[in-house]
């Protein structure tokens, strides 16, 4: 939102660099939402000099809505409990041990 403030074809390209990246390294994006993400200084003067407050609403829910659709084009958008959950499953499943029957098979 920050980037937004300067200019909005900057902050979509940062986006698209960003997941660009995440795919090329096979890193899955992480987004964390603040409600100062979708409220401008209009609507919560005494909040006016946090970074991005000067961007109005509307705008920063027109790049959400640009950062949302693009993750759900291409990931699976999870809560950060079910993140955990299958972070914690892929990792069980990597250091799973080998039992002696497996090993006498191969």
């Amino acid at each position: 939102m920050y980037l937004a403030s300067f200019s909005n074809a900057a902050a979509r390209l940062y986006w698209k660099s960003a997941l660009a990246a995440c795919k090329l390294t096979r890193v899955e994006p992480s987004l964390l939402l603040h409600p100062l993400d979708l409220l401008s200084g209009d609507d919560v003067p005494e909040l006016k000099f946090f970074p991005g407050m000067n961007v109005a609403a509307a705008k920063k829910r027109e790049l959400l809505d640009l950062v949302i659709g693009s993750l759900r084009s291409k990931y699976d958008i999870v809560t950060m409990h079910e993140h955990a959950d299958n972070a914690r499953a892929k990792l069980s499943a990597m250091h799973r041990p080998v039992s002696t029957k497996e090993v006498s098979q191969n």
